[in-house]
């Protein structure tokens, strides 16, 4: 397929996403990405339940729902407005700060092995991650740089975008121009990074915990590269604009993750 037939391609996909209606309600495509990830993540929770052999695992699948609501709840809507004045989510400080200790208390809580509810955790991320940044494009945020290869967004998700950032160039997306899919990208990035961690756990049967590391390790280094390449945020940037607030933490946490799988290494 020609260029220009890819983005008519894009284009035709993202506008039928966004004239998606139920009873006379306007469906949210980001939302819609953001359940099919979590129904799959139930399957991926109950895979891993019979793979990892195993039984206290399953205690995981009956509080996994549970977990993605009081993340909303709490951190979204409560915790993050008051401690950062925001509440616009940002995937990579919202799993380390809020996610990782989060799901550890609900291992511990639930008195599962931490190894294999760390794997599982690692496993799920990259898998959310996936289905999320399809919704991003759908949606039209987190979108890429101008481009002649992209996407052009419709009125429709401007006029649907939240009052406080219909006039900010860096949030929704320009009327005039294609930008590049950059969304795409992290999402294929995503699923092959998911497949890539699953295959290794299937392989070796090492349930240590070592799943979560990984996909942080890797998954900051490429976000430190992307982000080179991406426009749309809402958070702030450093050092003239020249780095975002993601690709200062992807720094921070390469360091901490490769200082951490030496020693484990060293060991």
């Amino acid at each position: 397929m020609s260029p220009v037939g890819v983005n008519l391609l894009l284009d035709r996909i993202v506008d039928k996403a966004n004239r998606l209606y139920l009873r006379g309600e306007k469906l949210n495509p980001y939302q819609l990405m953001h359940l099919a990830g979590k129904i799959l993540s139930l399957v991926l929770i109950a895979w891993f339940a019979l793979f990892s052999g195993e039984p206290r695992m399953w205690r995981f699948f009956f509080f996994y729902f549970p977990l993605a609501y009081l993340f909303t709840l709490l951190f979204v809507n409560l915790i993050k407005p008051w401690l950062f004045k925001s509440s616009n989510q940002s995937f990579l400080q919202d799993t380390v700060i809020f996610l990782i200790p989060f799901t550890c208390l609900l291992i511990w809580l639930l008195r599962i092995p931490f190894g294999h509810g760390l794997d599982l955790f690692g496993l799920i991320l990259p898998l959310m991650l996936g289905f999320r940044r399809i919704g991003c494009f759908l949606g039209g945020c987190c979108f890429g740089l101008p481009s002649r290869f992209g996407v052009l967004y419709p009125d429709s998700v401007r006029n649907d975008a939240p009052e406080e950032h219909r006039h900010n160039p860096r949030v929704i997306p320009p009327a005039d121009s294609r930008v590049f899919p950059i969304q795409l990208v992290e999402s294929l990035f995503s699923f092959a990074l998911f497949a890539g961690l699953a295959v290794r756990l299937w392989v070796t049967r090492d349930f240590s915990g070592l799943t979560l590391l990984l996909f942080i390790w890797i998954y900051s280094t490429y976000r430190f590269i992307s982000d080179f390449f991406r426009v749309s945020s809402v958070r702030p940037r450093y050092w003239n604009g020249r780095f975002s607030e993601a690709q200062v933490a992807s720094l921070i946490l390469f360091i901490v993750c490769s200082a951490v799988y030496y020693a484990i290494a060293q060991a």
